[in-house]
């Protein structure tokens, strides 16, 4: 995805089946006694074919489990196949809730997009975990406003929030661009 604050700048997609999950996690059953699990990746939900091989073929094993996503990868029967096979969190990268902020960002994201995305993950018995960034060239009181705003309105819907101060790192389009953002990088 084209988001301008990230520094994963990979565009290789590595996919693993069902089998491959499955084996892995009976190991980790049988030398760990493991319940649970996080899958830490950008996107967890890129590929909803992929996504539901793996919930079907971990389903029988009982384990809680989260993942990260985006919010316009998700469906409500993703979603529900996802919660069937022990996912308790998903954990969505909302950024911001100012339109003006999310396409400056190029999150390609909507309003509209995130509500439904909540909505859809605690429907299904989902938690959900939204990741925030302020500070992003172009905040404002106004944009955080905004992003306030539709934070009041999820409220109920949302368990936890973790907030990002945004700072252009090396290998981000603004870090590379600070020009564009009207940046100047300090001379040590």
């Amino acid at each position: 995805f084209p988001c301008r604050f990230c520094a994963a700048a990979q565009t290789r997609i590595q996919y693993r089946s069902g089998a491959s999950a499955r084996a892995e996690l009976e190991h980790m059953i049988a030398a760990y006694g493991i319940d649970g699990f996080a899958i830490v990746d950008d996107n967890f939900i890129v590929n909803k074919h992929k996504v539901r091989d793996i919930c079907l073929s971990i389903r029988d094993l009982n384990l809680r489990w989260s993942a990260l996503s985006r919010v316009d990868t998700v469906d409500q029967a993703l979603l529900e196949d996802m919660a069937a096979s022990g996912c308790i969190e998903v954990k969505f990268g909302m950024e911001s809730g100012s339109e003006a902020l999310l396409k400056a960002m190029r999150k390609n994201t909507k309003q509209a997009q995130i509500r439904a995305a909540v909505r859809m993950a605690r429907s299904a018995g989902i938690k959900v975990k939204l990741f925030l960034v302020h500070g992003y060239p172009g905040e404002n009181l106004d944009t955080t406003r905004d992003t306030m705003a539709l934070l009041g309105e999820l409220a109920g819907d949302i368990l936890r929030v973790s907030l990002f101060r945004f700072v252009p790192l090396p290998g981000t389009y603004v870090y590379d661009h600070p020009e564009e953002f009207d940046l100047h990088r300090s001379e040590e």
